[in-house]
């Protein structure tokens, strides 16, 4: 049965490969060499690839390559409606507005971490950042993210997201965040302003959480090890 396997690449106008092994090892289940992965529509969806395979219900090996070489390689899940998204393979993901500290609570009850807008699922902002917008709480855009094995926060703690380029370690951006929640399943926020986001260099970066307590010492709340992509605006000169 065909089935549709999507994929958030850091860029846009690539061309890609994917090809899907058994999680089991063995030969390659589809086209010799893979098969493309599309850009559906760079204007609307910038950096979204897919392609329609037949494949059964199941976990997957997935290999993405771009002409540079392997981009990606993990596990992928096929249902029997949905569209399988790669990066969001090992977790059942909701796409939702906003959470109450219940659901938080239930989400998070291991050492998860989720973030609104877009959704941190593995160790990849599901949806790109893209040059020029803005990720604020009065446009319900904030990237909140919640974990509950973590010590309590007061408002005196600093949240600071820090970013590095991949292709380029020179290149980094910080985001200084906030406390929204301090007990229970803790919640910090990173805004970002139109102003802010000018400034980032197109690309996919690694990137962490860090807050610092009022006593000078500080923990990481996500990362490192997880990453994020900046895409330029098509009115970008």
């Amino acid at each position: 049965m065909l089935k549709t396997i999507g994929f958030w690449h850091y860029r846009s106008g690539d061309a890609l490969t994917i090809e899907l092994y058994p999680l089991t090892g063995g030969a390659i289940l589809n086209t010799v060499g893979g098969d493309s992965l599309v850009e559906q529509d760079a204007v609307t969806t910038p950096g979204y690839y897919s392609a329609e395979l037949e494949l059964d219900q199941g976990r997957y090996r997935a290999r993405i390559f771009r002409t540079s070489g392997l981009v990606y390689d993990g596990v992928v899940v096929v249902t029997e409606t949905d569209v399988a998204v790669v990066q969001l393979a090992t977790t059942n993901p909701v796409q939702v507005e906003s959470l109450s500290n219940a659901a938080l609570a239930q989400l998070t009850g291991g050492r998860s971490v989720t973030v609104t807008v877009p959704t941190l699922c593995e160790r990849e902002l599901s949806q790109p950042l893209i040059r020029g917008d803005s990720y604020l709480a009065a446009h319900n855009r904030a990237l909140d993210f919640a974990r509950s094995d973590f010590p309590d926060l007061g408002d005196d703690c600093v949240v600071t997201l820090t970013a590095r380029h991949t292709g380029e370690p020179d290149v980094q951006f910080q985001v200084i965040g906030s406390v929204v929640t301090g007990t229970g399943t803790k919640v910090v926020r990173c805004e970002i302003t139109s102003e802010q986001s000018r400034t980032f260099v197109p690309g996919k970066y690694e990137f962490d959480i860090e807050v610092l307590f009022p006593d000078g010492n500080a923990a990481t709340f996500v990362g490192p090890g997880v990453w994020l992509r900046v895409l330029a605006d098509l009115t970008d000169n």
